[in-house]
């Protein structure tokens, strides 16, 4: 299930795969599915990264290396 993210201010954001908010850390899977999406999932990240979150973008081939993607993510 997907987590809502707002601002400070209470704002909505968007909806992100993951989130940490007391850490302001978003988790998004990219597939080749969201093709459709791209531009759409690209202003959400943007919105995100200018209310000072940090977005992990993960990707099929990321998901073969677990042990980056814990890197990454802390």
């Amino acid at each position: 299930e997907e987590a809502a993210v707002f601002d400070d201010d209470g704002g909505f954001l968007g909806c992100v795969d993951m989130a940490y908010p007391e850490r302001k850390i978003a988790i998004e899977y990219l597939g080749m599915l969201h093709g459709e999406s791209w531009a759409q999932d690209v202003e959400r990240i943007a919105r995100l990264r200018a209310a000072g979150w940090n977005v992990l973008e993960v990707t099929s081939p990321l998901l073969k290396h677990p042990d980056e993607l814990v890197r990454r993510v802390t």
